[in-house]
């Protein structure tokens, strides 16, 4: 129903609706869900302004009559709506029971809004029990409420049918003026970093020491969350495979209170974090040095270029894929140490002296694969020289590798290795041309 519309609050019956100075919620583009709570299809008039001559069709009720419906609804969706929406419903009718006496309008003002377009979203409303809505309620209330805000849903496992859009404006309306506003805004939910459990050291200690381990995990989060830390639901949450839309939004919520702390020990670094911790971080610019402590055990990948000899750094035992530059792998390759990665992804042509590197066990005793970012095809000399001196390694090229690509590497077997080198010289008969390529070309 695209209509410009107004929730007002008249004290008198004999009312003009051109006035427009008695608004409580505005909507340009569509009749908010919330609103018809307070209406019934008897509710539907016209009235003509004094002002300007014109009939508004709109629909009007006593406040406390409103109000009382409203909450007898609110009833009745509690077991459909979500623990989100049905508090911010019940938030937007209290505001409004505030008001007292009075007229309640929704004024679709100059558009002449049809009694069936105002009254049917009424007549949805009456057909609402049981916990869930059937098919043919979801496709009537999409129809209905278009872009009303709700989340209309059947037969669902994960929860209620009804849920709310991030932005509650698009479920009530956007207040005329501050006190309503002040009276429908939710509470700040985001935990407080002061909540902070007295065993949380002690805990995450066990999971930092074995970071493979998604049990020591778990058990870190239940007993964390037991103590009223928000870690330990940030955690719990991140470990659920395939979450909810509620969980989502729960999350987010929790990574508010907490993004501050779990940040610091990374400096200035994009982090990505999985199952509760961070596992890929990614410098634009280099730190001047390393932030050491024991949350880098649970990082496996991390993109830092320029500055090769932090590479060798003590924090980055538990990392498997690095992304550094071709440069970086020459300084690398002449320095004395190792390194543990069993990945490295390069941005840009390597030199012969690169790949020499790469080939340098001493260097790279964990390499398994070799990640090259660049448009070409056809694997260089340097390139063939490092699969004939370490033949487990696999050489792969194009665009970098997705977040998701996987880091427990097996080397490659003698049998693949042979085919892969006899692909360079028979390929498949009409597929590609001869030569030798990239493993994944």
């Amino acid at each position: 129903m695209a209509v410009t519309t107004y929730l007002e609050h008249y004290e008198s019956p004999s009312f003009d609706p051109a006035e427009g100075d008695s608004v409580l919620f505005s909507s340009k583009a569509f009749v908010p869900f919330a609103w018809f709570l307070f209406f019934t299809p008897e509710d539907f008039g016209a009235v003509r302004s004094r002002d300007d001559g014109s009939d508004y069709t709109l629909l009007q009720t006593r406040l406390v009559e409103g109000v009382r419906l409203a909450r007898a609804r609110l009833v009745t969706l509690e077991p459909l709506a979500s623990p989100e929406l049905l508090a911010l419903l019940t938030r937007f009718v209290d505001a409004l029971a505030t008001l007292g006496e009075g007229l309640l309008v929704l004024n679709s003002h100059r558009l002449e809004a049809s009694k069936e377009e105002l009254t049917a979203p009424l007549r949805w409303l009456a057909t609402l029990e049981g916990p869930r809505l059937s098919e043919a309620q979801v496709d009537l209330a999409d129809e209905l409420f278009e872009e009303g805000g709700v989340v209309f849903g059947a037969d669902e496992d994960d929860g209620p049918s009804l849920d709310a859009c991030d932005e509650p404006g698009t479920i009530i309306g956007w207040a005329g003026y501050d006190e309503l506003e002040r009276l429908t805004e939710a509470p700040d939910e985001r935990p407080a970093l002061s909540a902070r459990a007295p065993c949380r050291d002690e805990l995450l200690a066990r999971v930092l020491a074995a970071p493979e381990s998604l049990e020591a995990r778990m058990v870190c989060a239940d007993q964390v969350m037991a103590a009223g830390d928000p870690l330990g639901e940030f955690i719990r949450l991140q470990c659920v495979e395939h979450r909810t839309r509620r969980q989502e939004k729960r999350l987010d919520v929790l990574w508010e209170g907490l993004a501050e702390e779990l940040l610091a020990p990374f400096g200035d670094a994009a982090v990505h974090f999985h199952q509760g911790f961070a596992d890929a971080v990614s410098y634009a610019t280099p730190p001047p040095a390393m932030f050491a402590g024991p949350w880098w055990n649970t990082v496996h990948s991390v993109t830092l270029r320029g500055r090769p000899e932090l590479l060798v750094d003590p924090v980055f035992r538990s990392v498997r894929r690095v992304s550094v530059t071709a440069s970086d792998v020459e300084t690398l390759a002449r320095s004395k140490g190792s390194v543990p990665f069993t990945s490295v992804c390069v941005s840009g042509e390597l030199s012969n002296t690169a790949w020499r590197g790469l080939a340098t066990s001493s260097v790279f005793p964990a390499l398994l694969e070799v990640w090259v970012v660049h448009q070409s095809v056809w694997l260089p000399v340097g390139g063939q020289g490092l699969v004939r001196e370490r033949p487990t390694v696999h050489v792969r090229g194009a665009s970098y590798p997705a977040h998701d690509s996987p880091l427990e590497l097996t080397p490659v077997t003698a049998e693949a290795h042979r085919a892969r080198v006899a692909r360079w010289s028979a390929p498949p008969q009409g597929s590609m041309l001869g030569g030798a390529r990239y493993d994944n070309q």
